[in-house]
C-alpha cells in the first residue's frame, strides 16, 4: 500500500525522530545499542550454536542476579551451571505477592527502581519493579517491534485503551511522541462510528489495541458493510492482550487495507513475541527472554503441539528478577521458517489458565476448541461463555440484526465438546460487559473451586 503523507507530516515526523535520537545520544545511545543487539540476536536460527552459547551466557547472568535476591537465598547458585537453572522453582503472581519483599534484589535501593502496575482487570493490580537497564531494554523492544510495520520513533501512534487519570501522559510527551489515545470503554455502533471518523483523518498512523476491541470493529463492518478502497490511510494494527481471531484479522485488513498482526506481551516483562505479516506464529524475542512450555498440571516440559503453561524468564531485570515466571497464559510452542532460519515461536495463545473451562469429567477444554464451536454461526455478533459450576454453563449471545440463533445445533456442538450430560443455558443480551481495563473477556470460569484460580 502507498501511504499518502503530505510534506508537513514528513517534516514533523523527521523532527520528532531527531529529538528522539538526540535524547538517546545524550543518554549514552542506550536505545541504539540495545536495538542493534535485538536485531543481531533475533536474526539467528533458534537452534544454532550461536543461540545456544548466547542463552547459556544469559542463564549464567540470571543465576548471578539471584544470589542477591532473598527468595533464592536457600538455593546454592554460587556453583550453578546452566543446566541447574531448570531445577529452580516455577513462580507466579500469587507466590510473588506473598513474598514480595524477598523478590527485590538487595543490590538496588527503591529510588533506583521504576514501578510498573498491571491493569488489574482480573483482580488486584500487580506491582512490578524494574531497574534502569531493564527499562532501556523495553524501550528498545518497543522501537524494534514497531519498525516491523515500518514505523520509527516520531511516527504517529494511536492507542486504543480505557483511559484513566493513571494512564494519561502529559501533552508535551504526547506531542513529542506523536501519540494519541482513543477511549474504548464503550463500543456500541455510535462509539465505533466516532472511532472510525478519527481513523479516517489519521495519516499513516500505527494503531495498537486489545484484540476484543478489534473484534467489535470487525463485527461492525460485517454488519454494516465495508468502506470503499482508499477510505483509510493507516500503516497497520497491532493486537494485544488477548488472542487475535483469524476472522477479526481478515475483517480489519479488508476494511483498512493494511496489515493486522498480534503481539504477545505483558506489563511485568515486556514484548515477548510478535507476529510477522505473512507468517503463522508469534516469533519469540529470544534476545531478552527464555520461553518454556510446561504441562497444565505439572512443572514438566510440554511437547511441541501440546497446550501448556507459558513460563518466561526475563534475562535483564536484575532489580526484581522474573525467573521461570508462570504468566498464567496457555499456548502452543513450535517453529516457523523465516529466510532459511528456524525460529522458535508461540504458535497459538489459548487464553488464561484461570479461564480454562472443564468438561463434565473435569478435563480441561482448550479456549481455542471452545471458540471454534462459534466460528460458523454467522448470526452471532459476539459471545461470552461462562462456566458457573461443574458441568453447568451459561452462554451469552449478541445476535446480528434480524437474526435468529439455531440454538439446537449450537447446543449439540457444545454437548459434543463438554459431555452429553452438561447443562447449557443460552441468554440473548444487548452487550458484553467491559472490564475496567477496556478488555472484553469471552471465556470465564466462575467456579469457586477452580484449582487454577491463584495464577
Amino acid at each position: 500500500m502507498i501511504f499518502r503523507i503530505d510534506n508537513e507530516e514528513i517534516k514533523m515526523s523527521l523532527f520528532r525522530n531527531s529529538i528522539y535520537n538526540i535524547y538517546d545520544f545524550l543518554q549514552g545511545s542506550y536505545a541504539k545499542k540495545n536495538f542493534g543487539i535485538l536485531q543481531l540476536i533475533n536474526s539467528r536460527d533458534s537452534d544454532s550454536e550461536q543461540m545456544t552459547v548466547y542463552n547459556n551466557e544469559q542463564i549464567q547472568r540470571v543465576m548471578q542476579y539471584l544470589q542477591d535476591v532473598p527468595y533464592y537465598q536457600d538455593i546454592n547458585t554460587a556453583k550453578a551451571l546452566p543446566n541447574t537453572f531448570f531445577e529452580l522453582p516455577v513462580v507466579n503472581k500469587e507466590i510473588i505477592r506473598k513474598n514480595y519483599a524477598k523478590f527485590i534484589s538487595r543490590k538496588f535501593s527503591d529510588d533506583k527502581l521504576v514501578v510498573r502496575k498491571t491493569s488489574g482487570s482480573s483482580g488486584t493490580p500487580f506491582v512490578v519493579k524494574q531497574d534502569i537497564g531493564k527499562r532501556r531494554k523495553i524501550q528498545a523492544e518497543v522501537t524494534y517491534y514497531y519498525q516491523v510495520l515500518g514505523c520509527k520513533p516520531g511516527d504517529p501512534l494511536i492507542i486504543f485503551r480505557a483511559t484513566t487519570e493513571r494512564t494519561k501522559i502529559s501533552k508535551i510527551s504526547r506531542y513529542l511522541m506523536n501519540y494519541s489515545e482513543i477511549d474504548v470503554r464503550g463500543l456500541d455502533d455510535n462509539s465505533i462510528r466516532r472511532v472510525l471518523e478519527i481513523l479516517s483523518k489519521s495519516k499513516s498512523a500505527l494503531c495498537v489495541g486489545y484484540s476484543s476491541t478489534l473484534d467489535a470493529i470487525g463485527d461492525y463492518f460485517d454488519r454494516n458493510g465495508y468502506p470503499e478502497k482508499g477510505a483509510y490511510n493507516l500503516k497497520g494494527f497491532i493486537s494485544t492482550s488477548e488472542a487475535l481471531k483469524e476472522q477479526t484479522r481478515i475483517a480489519i485488513e479488508k476494511a483498512f487495507e493494511c496489515p493486522c498482526i498480534s503481539r504477545y506481551s505483558n506489563m511485568e516483562q515486556g514484548i515477548i513475541a510478535q507476529e510477522i505479516s505473512g507468517y503463522q506464529g508469534h516469533i519469540i524475542n529470544e534476545a531478552h527472554y527464555l520461553v518454556e512450555l510446561l504441562k497444565i498440571d505439572q512443572d514438566l516440559p510440554a511437547v511441541d503441539g501440546e497446550v501448556g503453561r507459558i513460563v518466561i524468564t526475563d534475562y535483564f531485570n536484575a532489580g526484581m528478577p522474573f525467573v521461570r515466571y508462570d504468566t498464567g497464559d496457555l499456548g502452543i510452542l513450535g517453529y516457523v521458517e523465516i529466510d532459511g532460519n528456524r525460529k522458535r515461536c508461540v504458535k497459538s495463545i489459548e487464553g488464561r489458565i484461570t479461564d480454562v473451562i472443564f468438561d463434565i469429567n473435569d478435563q480441561p477444554v482448550s479456549p481455542h476448541q471452545l471458540s471454534v464451536s462459534f466460528w460458523d454461526a454467522e448470526e452471532i455478533s459476539q459471545f461470552q461463555f461462562i462456566q458457573t459450576a461443574k458441568g453447568e454453563y451459561l452462554v451469552k449471545l449478541i445476535l446480528k440484526y434480524d437474526s435468529q440463533i439455531n440454538e439446537k445445533k449450537l447446543k449439540q456442538r457444545l454437548l459434543d465438546l463438554l459431555g452429553e450430560d452438561s447443562k447449557i443455558r443460552f441468554e440473548i443480551v444487548s452487550k458484553i460487559e467491559v472490564l475496567a481495563s477496556g478488555k472484553r473477556k469471552y471465556i470465564i470460569n466462575q467456579m469457586k473451586d477452580n484449582k487454577y484460580f491463584l495464577f
